[in-house]
């Protein structure tokens, strides 16, 4: 059980695109902060994605999969 608990990401964690996902128009490595959790199977997350400076390039919805801590 503890090790679920270490991935399971939550509102507020800043995270990074693990990988191009055709839906986002952001590159792989484009940092953001989780801002929703859905609690569907597979969980899926609203993340503000932000460039270097802290302005939002955008809000989009991602799989757990896309993403990484």
């Amino acid at each position: 059980m503890r090790w679920f608990k270490r991935l399971m990401m939550n509102e507020y964690d800043v995270v990074r695109l693990k990988r191009t996902v055709p839906e986002v128009p952001l590159p792989q490595g484009t940092r953001g902060t989780i801002v929703h959790v859905y609690p569907a199977d597979p969980t899926g997350y609203e993340v503000e994605f932000v460039d270097e400076a802290g302005k939002t390039l955008g809000i989009y919805t991602v799989s757990v999969n896309d993403l990484e801590l």
